[in-house]
């Protein structure tokens, strides 16, 4: 080809060209064959698509089911099933993804691990958190805010354990703080592509001057959760808690919400995975509010989207067993991917077989 804009081939480079001519009836044969071959992909790849969609219904409604567990009983009934059908559920990366979804669903329904009744219950971390927002008030580190309605039976999704208590998030952090710093300190700069979607992911950052960022972008901490908010980062689980910044503050893309816990009575690791739960995402995407490629989740929304706060400890047993199972998730998606490299080289090595005979002539 020759050309800047338009790369073309001349005409006659392209009568140039060689072509391997066979005998007529030999050309007969060729064009026979392929298209016997041709119809016989277009079915093959039709039932691979078949047998997809349903693999993805029959895997979506196993998890979906196991989400919905009412009773510890039903849970494990359907935990059993999906156990010992794994294999069959988990074939895909897109099984992965759907059993992720749901570890994150139920850990925050209070059914990944077992309650403990000698725990702290949650209305105590509420007093807590109560007298730690008065302190930071009268310390004048934060404002005094106006206080948020009570949760409407109608706004509870599911239930949750004894012990837990269902609060607003505002009730329990403060949604995008700012950060003070002299301009030459350093710290961490956080653009959107360096915030993972997978959760266990740890975010990338690069070294700035806070006086090159400090204005024009959303600020950050160390141990704030990030979420991003404008589509489709959201909807993909941008989100990451802020973890071994320079000096301990940074500042990123201003796409994001950052929500910063009160006290230690809340596990910003905890508040993560609610982050990138399904209910979460699927509810905010539904109130997204903009242009089409501008939607953008509401600081309204997150401040007031009710959150099941667990005990402190169930917390941390919740944080240590997602990510116990996200790693075992981690090598399952590494198994399929092994799987798949040794299923393309036995293909190639069947092909390569079946055409080391091609110039074999026909039998008369």
């Amino acid at each position: 080809m020759v050309g800047v804009a338009y790369p073309a081939i001349s005409e006659t480079n392209f009568f140039m060209g060689l072509i391997p001519l066979p005998p007529l009836n030999e050309q007969k044969r060729i064009v026979t064959k392929l298209d016997q071959l041709m119809v016989f992909c277009d079915r093959l790849k039709e039932t691979i698509n078949q047998r997809q969609k349903q693999a993805y219904r029959l895997n979506k409604s196993a998890f979906t089911y196991l989400q919905q567990s009412q009773s510890k009983k039903e849970l494990e009934n359907n935990l059993r099933f999906v156990l010992n059908n794994f294999n069959v559920l988990c074939t895909r990366k897109e099984d992965v993804q759907l059993l992720r979804q749901t570890i994150l669903s139920l850990a925050v329904r209070g059914k990944l691990v077992p309650q403990d009744p000698n725990d702290e219950p949650a209305s105590v971390l509420l007093e807590k958190i109560k007298e730690e927002k008065e302190r930071l008030v009268k310390e004048g580190k934060i404002r005094k805010q106006k206080p948020l309605p009570p949760i409407k039976e109608e706004e509870i999704p599911y239930e949750v354990p004894e012990g837990w208590e269902w609060v607003r998030l505002g009730e329990i952090g403060i949604l995008n703080p700012r950060n003070n710093a002299e301009d030459n300190t350093e710290a961490s700069f956080v653009p959107m592509r360096m915030i993972p979607t997978k959760l266990g992911s740890i975010h990338q950052f690069e070294r700035r001057r806070w006086g090159e960022i400090k204005s024009g972008y959303t600020h950050f901490a160390e141990n704030d959760v990030v979420v991003a908010k404008i589509t489709p980062c959201f909807e993909n689980g941008k989100s990451a808690v802020m973890k071994n910044l320079i000096n301990g503050i940074g500042a990123g893309t201003t796409e994001l919400h950052v929500f910063r816990p009160l006290g230690s009575s809340v596990l910003s690791e905890y508040v993560l995975i609610f982050f990138k739960s399904p209910h979460f995402i699927n509810t905010c995407t539904e109130k997204m509010t903009g242009t089409a490629g501008q939607k953008r989740v509401p600081k309204e929304i997150v401040i007031n989207f009710p959150f099941p706060l667990a005990p402190l400890n169930e917390q941390k047993r919740i944080v240590a067993k997602v990510n116990q199972v996200m790693s075992l998730c981690d090598q399952l998606e590494e198994q399929l991917e092994r799987s798949n490299q040794a299923s393309d080289q036995l293909l190639q090595s069947i092909l390569k077989k079946a055409f080391s005979n091609q110039h074999e002539t026909v039998p008369v």
